[in-house]
């Protein structure tokens, strides 16, 4: 009689629930185990997901810049009187606090009459040779001229290399004969990144001048530099101004050198010293 009371009892709260639109509790008439294990249920849906995930990193390792010679101007000419001619070499890209030598095609110098020389500074004494061991700055690079005169024209190579090994880089560039070119002056590079210790170099052509006439060179920039020198292959080194003379076609070709020199524009005049003077400028950015 009990038991059908329970059940009745039961059944009349699982009715009244429903009328009143809920649900009965987890477990509900199921007895105490059946309310234990939906209570274990309820504990499952409940506990938190644990997610995990693998992060894969990669790392990138640079491959180091290659070394680059890079010739300015590539064509280059001689004058009409001693043969006079030059070049700027820059180097970019070596080894940072090492040395290279630098060399030039045999034939660049024989046959011949004259000598040829690599020049630049090293720390505050001006030095030329063939070959030449130049030091490479804190970034890579290096600023020098080639400068050479009574050989004949042709297509050369320099190289830059380490004691007994094979040149780390090589670029080429031709001489031309003595000719006929337009009025003007320019300077070769037209921008130049200087080194550590301030040191830049640049060619400078002059065409198409009077045959035979004197010329100035002078800079008012130039004196921020701690030291600045124009020369030929066995003339100079010349300190600003200087005067010199155009070959029968009114052309020549000079270098122009420097150390501790900051970043900033430069300008190069050149001027005739005829009483109707005419003066050409150009200019050389250094960063």
């Amino acid at each position: 009689m009990r038991r059908g009371s329970l059940l009745a009892a039961g059944l009349v709260a699982a009715l009244l629930v429903t009328a009143l639109g809920g649900a009965l509790p987890a477990g509900a008439g199921q007895g105490k185990k059946g309310h234990k294990k939906a209570q274990k249920q309820q504990r499952r849906q409940n506990r938190p997901t644990v997610v995990t995930t693998t992060v894969v990193t990669t790392t990138v390792v640079a491959a180091p810049p290659s070394p680059v010679l890079t010739i300015e101007p590539a064509s280059s000419f001689q004058n009409g009187i001693d043969g006079n001619t030059g070049t700027t070499v820059v180097g970019r890209g070596f080894v940072p606090a090492s040395h290279v030598t630098l060399r030039v095609s045999s034939f660049f110098t024989s046959p011949c009459n004259g000598s040829a020389a690599f020049v630049t500074f090293s720390g505050t004494q001006l030095v030329s040779a063939l070959p030449l061991t130049v030091a490479v700055d804190s970034r890579g690079g290096f600023n020098a001229l080639l400068l050479r005169t009574g050989c004949r024209s042709g297509t050369y190579e320099v190289t830059a290399s380490t004691p007994d090994a094979p040149p780390l880089a090589r670029a080429g560039f031709t001489v031309s004969a003595p000719e006929p070119m337009p009025t003007g002056f320019s300077i070769a590079p037209g921008s130049m990144r200087r080194t550590d210790a301030g040191v830049i170099a640049a060619t400078l052509r002059i065409t198409g001048l009077y045959g035979n006439e004197v010329i100035e060179i002078d800079s008012p920039d130039l004196v921020r530099c701690r030291s600045a020198r124009v020369l030929q292959q066995n003339r100079g080194p010349f300190s600003l101004p200087v005067r010199v003379s155009t070959d029968f076609g009114g052309n020549n070709i000079l270098g122009v050198v420097a150390e501790g020199c900051p970043t900033g524009r430069y300008t190069i005049d050149v001027s005739e010293v005829a009483a109707a003077a005419r003066t050409f400028s150009a200019t050389l950015e250094v960063t």
